[in-house]
């Protein structure tokens, strides 16, 4: 691959090891991403270090050889890389929202289950609610939703594919992918 740069705007500076691949940002595992949000494209000196990791998709379907071989190969073949990304104050201030709203309805959700549980052993005893089961059920299935969009919101970006010395990136701001050159 070629060297990247970002602009040929001056106030922007030379990038190297960082390409385009459609809507992805490639980069290598050492670049440094411009001064530029990675969400919102406005220039900030503000970075948020993150560890990521990725696994080729197709090894999901070892599950079916067993629950076991599946982790074993996805821990062996797991790719990991650590990047500093530039994420803006308005960016980090709505993440940093999002993720206490998500963790007080996962609280709240635990809240339920356990709740759920409580007046299923009363019931048990012949002294409880009828409404148990359903408590439980939103209570575990709110929690797993908390989780899951907690993960997206967490992520910023997310990875694509890590090899050994590049990683793609997708979510990146347009206005810092039609700068880059074309990955080769």
């Amino acid at each position: 691959m070629q060297q990247g740069t970002v602009s040929a705007n001056p106030e922007h500076k030379t990038a190297p090891g960082l390409w385009r691949d459609g809507n992805k940002l490639v980069m290598h595992k050492d670049g440094r991403l411009p001064g530029l949000c990675i969400r919102s494209g406005v220039k900030t000196s503000e970075r948020l270090t993150r560890k990521m990791s990725w696994h080729n998709p197709w090894i999901a379907l070892t599950i079916l050889a067993g629950l076991l071989v599946y982790v074993i190969l996805a821990v062996v073949l797991t790719k990991r890389a650590t990047i500093d990304l530039p994420l803006c104050e308005s960016e980090k201030t709505k993440r940093r929202k999002m993720l206490r709203m998500l963790w007080l309805i996962g609280l709240a959700c635990l809240g339920l289950f356990f709740a759920g549980l409580y007046f299923a052993i009363d019931q048990t005893f012949g002294r409880g609610s009828t409404l148990p089961v359903p408590i439980i059920i939103l209570g575990a299935v709110g929690g797993i939703i908390s989780l899951v969009i907690g993960q997206k919101v967490a992520g910023v970006v997310k990875p694509t594919k890590i090899t050994d010395t590049h990683v793609w990136l997708k979510g990146v701001h347009p206005s810092i992918l039609e700068n880059l050159p074309a990955a080769q």
